[in-house]
């Protein structure tokens, strides 16, 4: 194989799995985030009495690191650098300020919004006829 491509291949799948690890370690810190249905900043009060919290985030962010490191052929990743793993960090901790930005809005506007969206008409179902597909005739 010609060592250009190899190298194209191989830093391909270092991209996929960058972009695989920031958006796995943004969906940890969000659902974090998302353990407080109030308008509380600190999305961490209280965090270490929940004990079965702690086990599935700790169990979910290291099958995460073990799948990066050892991916093999079921999960087809390549191990990742120490800057690229300090970029999928920053990338992903970017959900605590936006987190907060979201808490901070008011909600009549989004309430209002979704008054204006339950009021539009239904679009009608389409059936499926047994032939061939989707027959919007209805």
């Amino acid at each position: 194989m010609d060592a250009n491509l190899q190298h194209v291949q191989v830093c391909g799948q270092g991209l996929e799995s960058l972009f695989s690890e920031t958006f796995q370690l943004a969906n940890s810190i969000l659902y974090s985030s998302c353990r407080q249905f109030d308008r509380t900043l600190n999305i961490f009060s209280g965090i270490l009495k929940n004990w079965l919290f702690l086990s599935v985030s700790t169990i979910m962010v290291a099958l995460q690191v073990l799948i990066v490191f050892e991916g093999g052929t079921a999960f087809p990743a390549v191990p990742l650098t120490g800057t690229q793993w300090a970029i999928s960090l920053v990338l992903g901790l970017i959900t605590l300020p936006l987190g907060v930005i979201l808490r901070l809005l008011p909600d009549g506007p989004f309430e209002w919004f979704g008054q204006v969206i339950q009021r539009l008409p239904k679009l009608p179902k389409l059936r499926r006829s047994k032939s061939s597909g989707v027959d919007s005739s209805s």
